[in-house]
């Protein structure tokens, strides 16, 4: 589920607005509209529609992403975790290694 942030509402980083102001309607949906996913029911319904003319959704029918969930933010978050859980691996093999060889 999606949260709006402070940060992200400032009108000069307004990542909610795409192309012909279409907004994600998970940002303003209520918890009830998140967990059954009624928030993207437009979506659902397009791509119905285009199963019927046997077409499938296009890249422009798509909801924008949350600033948080674009790979240029959560790139450097994952990279952080990657470095400190291979860290705690070594030192766990380390560990063990000095423990074999008492």
């Amino acid at each position: 589920m999606c949260k709006k942030n402070d940060e992200n509402n400032d009108s000069s980083n307004n990542n909610n607005e795409v192309k012909g102001n279409t907004k994600n309607p998970e940002w303003d949906a209520n918890i009830f509209s998140q967990l059954w996913f009624a928030w993207a029911g437009s979506l659902f319904k397009r791509a119905t529609e285009l199963r019927k003319e046997n077409s499938a959704l296009e890249q422009e029918d798509l909801l924008p992403l949350p600033s948080i969930d674009l790979g240029k933010n959560i790139a450097p978050v994952f990279e952080d975790y990657w470095v400190k859980q291979q860290q705690e691996h070594e030192e766990e093999d380390q560990s063990k290694n000095k423990k074999k060889s008492k």
